[in-house]
């Protein structure tokens, strides 16, 4: 299906929208305005926030920061932490720290350097909340390697639920802080104007929303209805959850927000009741690897690669500069990705040329998406 193609009946979208839909808002939604939000004490309180306490560290991207301290934590051996305490008879913080991180091999993950200093602040963090005594390390030590490494692995999901519940609560008072119901009728208001972009014909039983954001959906506008919205990692009226990505760290299931979904959020069915989508839009979303299973999922349900259906990426242009390099960058890693997970590896390969050639794939400006007849 050409983009200037005459579609008689109505328009059946899915439209996927991430943080950057509550931005254009005006909502102070990113993580960085939380920490900024803090005082110097509160952001010693929670991991991440304390990291991010570190100018050097780019603690943005919250759930690539809890991989890193998993995998550190997984490569923590207790047997090989005891033989370096063991040997010394001062049980000093700053020899217990130097210990371990000359200890620790590099991860494809992080530099060298970046590792260093992330084992540093780790455990410097557990020893300063008093949730590890650099005193009784020793005998924190005494267990089996996987008893030692499930203790950490313990008190990073407690910080993983303590990080979630501030956000909550700090997200909830900045939509208060709009004037009455503004946020509502903003929200209403640009939900149709994405829907409406470049489609001529369409109505509010045709349409989807897919929001990884934690604001909830209107109840309806002109073009959408409710019983067709989804919040993938819950609302600010229920739990709401943050992970990694479950296909490469099976080994960190209970972090990976499949299983948190399972777990922590009522279990709702998707509210996609017509797999005959005819257009998928993105605006607002990183496109950032932690959701690669989302997507993966969702383009083998609409089979894209045998479909007509049409991918439209949007991006806003803001400092003054176009940002459309950096999402055509985005869209070109996460649909070379799917296309390593087919079994046809010469269909997986070609994927974004087909979709280019037969004109199926946008990155374009949402006010640049005209319909012309």
């Amino acid at each position: 299906m050409s983009m200037n193609s005459v579609k008689l009946s109505p328009t059946k979208q899915l439209l996927i929208i991430g943080n950057g839909f509550d931005k254009h808002l005006g909502l102070k939604s990113l993580y960085v305005e939380y920490y900024l939000s803090l005082t110097d004490n509160e952001r010693k309180n929670n991991i991440f926030t304390y990291l991010a306490s570190n100018k050097n560290y780019n603690w943005a991207d919250v759930e690539a920061l809890l991989l890193k301290c998993l995998i550190i934590i997984k490569k923590l051996d207790a047997q090989t932490v005891k033989n370096y305490i063991s040997a010394y008879k001062s049980d000093s913080k700053e020899q217990i720290l130097s210990l371990l991180v000359s200890s620790n091999k590099s991860q494809k993950i992080m530099t060298i350097l970046e590792e260093k200093e992330l084992i540093k602040r780790v455990l410097k963090f557990f020893f300063l909340s008093s949730l590890i005594f650099p005193d009784s390390l020793l005998e924190f030590c005494q267990e089996p390697a996987h008893i030692f490494q499930k203790k950490l692995m313990d008190l990073m999901m407690d910080q993983v639920k303590n990080f979630e519940s501030g956000f909550k609560d700090y997200l909830t008072n900045e939509i208060k802080n709009f004037p009455e119901a503004t946020y509502n009728i903003k929200s209403q208001k640009f939900i149709d104007k994405l829907i409406k972009s470049g489609v001529y014909n369409t109505n509010e039983y045709c349409n989807f929303i897919l929001s990884f954001n934690y604001t909830h959906l209107p109840n309806s506008t002109d073009f959408f209805n409710s019983r067709g919205g989804n919040n993938v990692h819950g609302t600010l009226l229920d739990n709401i959850i943050l992970g990694i990505d479950h296909h490469d760290y099976q080994e960190f299931m209970e972090f990976t927000k499949t299983f948190r979904i399972m777990t922590e959020l009522p279990q709702e069915p998707l509210k996609i009741y017509d797999n005959s989508i005819d257009i998928i839009k993105f605006y607002g979303h990183s496109l950032g690897e932690a959701d690669y299973s989302y997507f993966v999922s969702l383009f083998d349900a609409f089979n894209i690669y045998n479909s007509d259906i049409v991918l439209k990426f949007y991006y806003d242009d803001f400092d003054c500069r176009s940002h459309k390099k950096e999402q055509v960058e985005r869209v070109y890693k996460l649909i070379n990705h799917y296309g390593e997970t087919f079994d046809n590896k010469d269909h997986g390969q070609n994927l974004l040329h087909k979709l280019v050639l037969e004109k199926r794939i946008y990155v374009l400006k949402m006010e640049d998406d005209v319909w012309y007849s």
